[in-house]
């Protein structure tokens, strides 16, 4: 038998439950509720199984949501993002439309272009 591979021909095996769940054991078996110990340890078994399963499942569903919320934020960002970009260029273009209606844009920029422009236009300030 290569590692990692369990031996499913054998019929038995010996394993050490302990006195607590040795007792527990032939509880089940007396009361009649299984017919013997093997019956006890595969339904044990299978609920076990049955709880691994359903913790994959939940964690796939908070995984899920997870996602889903990161996805909502993200598009949450990108849509204030864009609100924010559309405010600007709107602001920016009535701020134009203003300019060019006083006259000023011809007399000097609303906005310096280059540093020069701002220091030479403060000092005549």
């Amino acid at each position: 038998m290569r590692k990692g591979e369990a031996d499913v021909a054998s019929s038995s095996r010996t394993i050490a439950i302990g006195d607590y769940f040795e007792r527990f054991v032939a509880e089940q078996v007396s009361s009649g509720r299984f017919n013997n110990s093997s019956e006890v340890m595969r339904a044990g078994l299978r609920m076990l199984e049955e709880h691994e399963l359903c913790l994959r499942e939940q964690k796939s569903i908070v995984h899920l949501k997870e996602t889903d919320a990161k996805l909502n934020m993200a598009e949450q960002a990108q849509l204030v993002s864009s609100e924010a970009a559309a405010k600007v260029t709107n602001s920016v273009k009535d701020a134009m439309q203003a300019l060019a209606g006083s006259g000023l844009a011809k007399a000097q920029a609303a906005i310096p272009a280059t540093k020069c422009q701002l220091r030479a236009r403060v000092a005549a300030e």
